[in-house]
């Protein structure tokens, strides 16, 4: 039988477990005429401003919940669904007679071309029957399938105010009026324009207002019934008058003017005119003198008004549109061929 003793007992006592704690206590810790043991002290909130309370309510609002979670909510009452969800498929903007955005008028492209058309249109009045459906209880969305003036007033409205905003630096207002897209594109717009440079925007009249596209679809959103999406594409042909002006320029006119002026000398001559320090210093004040335009344009634009739990909401501007051509329709067709067999292969 061996004698060695056993390398536990060789050990040092305090060090027989590895993760066994000091059993050193402090000072303070000795309580005579007590057996409890030791409470925290009452003041161990005495460096926060507040006291006990405060700190506890401080810790309290920390508390937050999962991100997952979060989103989750956010996405049942509607803050976190983006309103750029992209064109509708099915969607072809027309291009305007005779200006080149179509195809040859006898040409086989362009009755390809219209053929199309009249499927997408059809299709749309179907849809549209759809979106007005998809409220189940009264009173049902009001749907123009022929009548499109309220629609073509709403665009007029939008797209006036939107430019008018723009050339006034009327963020805010921007915001009301456009998607989430188009708002940071005038936002990087607003930031390239010199803070100096003033701007005047007005439309003179509305050559032509024509609705190309007017089409919805259902959003199988989960949490949110009744959900839908209504966009409409519009023409609009306008005669528009924009002015540029500096704020420096005044300056540079009110100097001009007080040295062309007749000064009192001794003498009743007047002093000889100073020429510019540098060659072109001239160029710079001609360039810098406000500039007027009236011009016509022809833009399309895409409004678009979302449905969630049966409640609509009002025409926003989603975004610029530009015309459809046959290789853009193929391509348009090609890729939701292709969404169409990914969710398919999914399912």
């Amino acid at each position: 039988m061996s004698t060695h003793l056993p390398i536990r007992v060789l050990r040092p006592l305090q060090r027989q477990c590895l993760y066994q704690r000091s059993t050193a206590v402090g000072i303070n810790a000795a309580r005579p005429f007590s057996t409890t043991s030791v409470r925290p002290s009452k003041h161990r909130f005495k460096g926060i401003k507040g006291g006990r309370f405060q700190a506890e309510a401080a810790i309290e609002s920390n508390k937050s919940r999962a991100p997952a979670t979060l989103q989750k909510e956010g996405l049942l009452e509607g803050s976190s669904l983006p309103e750029d969800l992209g064109i509708i498929p099915g969607t072809i903007v027309r291009g305007a007679p005779f200006s080149g955005e179509l195809p040859s008028l006898f040409s086989y492209d362009r009755l390809r071309f219209e053929y199309k058309y009249l499927l997408s249109l059809f299709s749309g009045y179907f849809s549209l029957w759809k979106y007005r459906t998809t409220r189940r209880a009264k009173p049902y969305p009001t749907v123009d399938f022929v009548s499109t003036s309220q629609v073509k007033k709403v665009a007029k409205q939008k797209y006036q105010e939107m430019y008018e905003a723009f050339a006034a630096r009327e963020l805010e207002k921007i915001e009301k009026i456009c998607s989430e897209s188009l708002v940071e594109q005038f936002k990087e717009r607003l930031m390239r324009r010199a803070p100096e440079v003033k701007m005047h925007f007005q439309i003179n009249k509305f050559i032509s207002v024509r609705v190309i596209s007017n089409r919805a679809v259902t959003l199988p959103l989960p949490g949110l019934p009744e959900s839908a999406s209504r966009q409409v594409v519009v023409r609009i042909k306008s005669e528009q008058a924009k002015e540029i002006k500096w704020d420096s320029i005044s300056g540079i006119n009110k100097a001009t003017r007080r040295q062309g002026r007749l000064t009192w000398t001794p003498t009743g001559s007047q002093p000889e005119k100073q020429e510019p320090e540098h060659e072109h210093e001239d160029e710079e004040a001609a360039h810098r003198m406000p500039i007027k335009r009236i011009e016509k344009f022809t833009e399309y634009i895409i409004l678009q008004k979302r449905m969630l739990r049966g409640q609509e909401g009002e025409w926003k501007i989603l975004s610029f549109a530009e015309p459809h051509t046959l290789e853009s329709i193929a391509k348009d067709e090609e890729y939701q061929n292709q969404v169409a067999e990914y969710q398919a292969s999914s399912a």
